[in-house]
């Protein structure tokens, strides 16, 4: 009886391992499949596309970014959202506004369109569209220094005047840039090293 018994606990702890076994393959499957997707639109992303599409494909990779980024514990001033604050032409509205409310874990995206440094108190992330001249691109990252603000953009030296990841166009294609080290003097902010996989990386200490 006793020998049935350490049977059928034998059988169950086999069953509860082949069942957590398949759950992490899972989880992996699901990494993996976010990251080929990833790839994909990094590979095939036109620059040559019109300007609604090109921003829309941006704030699809936008989103992603913000899954694959940490913030410093009690830096996200919301417990149940993430705020993406939007710096350029009012035209662009339409295609972020189609990431709004998206899951990033346990939260939710809040998207806000920016005019002023002054409005960008609660950011935790910030995409800067278009071109600036060294004055206003000058003040606009005073007022994100040392904040662990993700700073996004699409120009040219962005990293280099202290951004964290930088849209490009490479052989016709999107692609994007990251500076760890830029990230790490906004504040602490860490992105994952699978993200990181998929990027040029950039050193501009």
């Amino acid at each position: 009886m006793v020998s049935m018994f350490c049977r059928m606990d034998s059988l169950q702890k086999n069953n509860i391992n082949a069942v957590e076994k398949r759950r992490n393959r899972f989880v992996r499957f699901g990494c993996h499949f976010f990251l080929a997707t990833v790839l994909f639109f990094t590979v095939l992303g036109n620059v040559h596309s019109t300007a609604g599409q090109e921003y829309a494909l941006r704030a699809a990779f936008v989103l992603n970014f913000a899954k694959f980024t940490k913030w410093p514990e009690g830096t996200l001033a919301c417990a149940d959202t993430v705020t993406l604050c939007v710096w350029g032409d009012p035209s662009l509205r339409s295609s972020f506004q189609k990431i709004q409310g998206k899951k990033i874990g346990d939260r939710k995206l809040d998207i806000r369109f920016v005019q002023s440094v002054d409005d960008m108190a609660d950011c935790n992330m910030l995409f800067v569209a278009g071109q600036y001249d060294e004055p206003a691109f000058t003040q606009l990252f005073n007022a994100v220094k040392g904040r662990p603000i993700l700073t996004i953009g699409e120009m040219d030296r962005f990293t280099s005047h202290g951004g964290v990841i930088n849209f490009v166009a490479k052989d016709g294609k999107l692609r994007f840039e990251i500076s760890p080290f830029n990230a790490a003097q906004q504040g602490g902010i860490t992105l994952s090293s699978r993200l990181l996989q998929l990027a040029i990386i950039v050193d501009d200490k």
